[in-house]
């Protein structure tokens, strides 16, 4: 640096001392209280080390656990800001970023030059980091959880801030563990409990899995909570979810993310209903939707993926669990006894099996599952097929494609376009796509569903 840098007002600027490099190390631990009832618990570790379980909310229930793919940003800080009476000196500049481990580690490494804010009294370079409820990288995922006002959630570490940083005097500092709270059980807690669900969703479709994110067409994911702009969950459009204030906890779960992956497998739209009065989920005058209620057939589709989505994810890689592929703890909806002549006490309304959510959810479910169950009570030999979640999501993205986006697509439609489009004679042979139409026959059926196909034999 030059000895003179110039007047500016009168004022002489001194040069700076040389300046001196170090590399620094700043390595520690996060973790956040996961008191969900639905998660993927044992993809982090406790402080302690061990496998990750779920604990559940009560009064002074605690369940730290590694504070995976939070992102903490390292910063340079000066207690005297920037001004033309000292350049040197800045508030806060950023040196980098890590993603957290399923530990709760993170470690950076940086050459910095010594502290030339001559103003602060400092020699050595004093470091701040900030904890950030949101991971992007545009080639895989993106996605954060922001408060009301759209405000990414932050916290900076209690023993490095920018009002109590820590001094790198000694080339690695170890910090000491935190939790991403500033008291306990507050909203920031609650906030990190929504980040996990939304980090085990992503990483099971669009990483284990590889489904697109595409990113490059609908951005970033949120998760907005709390938002006051709804009573209970909803998504709308194709990347934002709102979660209202909870009576107690969130209660973890991924249906809403469920919603997402529909918009933007559809271009960024789940659909028009088509011929439905009153609204999506205004049949029957009702304007909230059941999954064992009636809904419009396109509704049923809606939030029957959502739904499929939801437990597919929490039991990944196993399926749905066994007690969606079971009509006992899961009973299907309105099989009409002349086209279902096996049923019998499950039956609950006389209507068409693909307008009820859970119908379509059981569908899936038997879709993608490794379990060959078989309801005596329905026609056929029950379900044998298997399928990937990603094959399964694939006929999603395709169907509307297929069907010139026409309105009022519904779980039928998705069968139709398995059948006779991508397992049709022409792209898969008469003998093997005479077998796809009798597996998913069987499937459907036992699912409550017919689509039209007559009724298989056998039980």
């Amino acid at each position: 640096m030059g000895l003179l840098a110039g007047l500016l007002g009168g004022i002489l600027l001194l040069p700076s001392p040389a300046e001196a490099s170090r590399t620094i190390t700043v390595e520690g631990r996060l973790f956040y209280n996961d008191l969900r009832n639905i998660g993927h618990f044992d993809y982090r570790r406790t402080m302690s080390g061990a496998v990750g379980q779920q604990v559940g909310f009560s009064a002074g229930a605690t369940n730290y656990l590694g504070a995976w793919y939070v992102v903490a940003d390292f910063y340079e800080v000066d207690t005297v800001p920037n001004s033309i009476l000292h350049p040197n000196c800045h508030s806060q500049t950023l040196l980098g970023s890590r993603t957290i481990n399923y530990r709760g580690e993170y470690s950076f490494t940086a050459t910095i030059d010594d502290d030339n804010c001559n103003a602060d009294g400092n020699v050595y370079p004093d470091i701040a980091v900030k904890f950030r409820l949101r991971f992007c990288n545009a080639s895989s995922r993106c996605y954060s959880v922001e408060d009301g006002n759209n405000d990414t959630y932050e916290l900076w570490h209690f023993a490095a801030s920018p009002s109590n940083p820590a001094e790198m005097s000694i080339g690695t500092r170890v910090l000491a563990d935190a939790a991403f709270e500033a008291a306990p059980y507050d909203v920031n807690a609650m906030a990190a409990n929504h980040y996990a669900g939304l980090v085990e969703a992503t990483d099971i479709w669009h990483v284990q899995e590889g489904v697109p994110f595409y990113y490059s067409d609908f951005g970033e994911v949120f998760i907005e909570f709390p938002s006051a702009s709804f009573t209970s969950a909803k998504t709308t459009g194709n990347s934002r979810m709102h979660f209202p204030m909870p009576a107690q906890w969130p209660a973890g779960g991924y249906h809403e993310f469920g919603h997402i992956l529909h918009a933007r497998a559809w271009e960024g739209t789940t659909g028009n209903c088509g011929n439905c009065p009153g609204g999506v989920y205004d049949r029957n005058g009702d304007p909230d939707w059941n999954g064992t209620e009636q809904e419009y057939d396109h509704t049923a589709l809606l939030e029957g993926w959502a739904s499929f989505v939801g437990v597919a994810t929490q039991y990944y890689p196993d399926g749905c669990g066994s007690s969606w592929s079971d009509n006992t703890s899961q009973r299907i909806c309105s099989a009409d006894p002349t086209e279902y002549p096996q049923t019998a006490a499950y039956v609950t309304h006389p209507n068409a099996g693909k307008s009820y959510p859970r119908n379509v959810a059981k569908m899936l479910c038997a879709w993608t599952d490794e379990i060959n169950d078989n309801d005596p009570n329905m026609a056929g030999y029950g379900d044998i097929f298997h399928a990937t979640l990603y094959s399964t999501w694939s006929n999603m993205e395709n169907l509307r494609d297929w069907a010139n986006g026409a309105a009022g697509l519904h779980a039928c439609d998705y069968v139709d376009y398995y059948l006779n489009e991508r397992k049709s004679v022409a792209n898969v042979g008469a003998a093997a796509h005479d077998d796809y139409v009798e597996w998913i026959t069987n499937l459907i059926y036992n699912a409550g569903i017919s689509c039209g196909y007559p009724a298989p034999s056998g039980t």
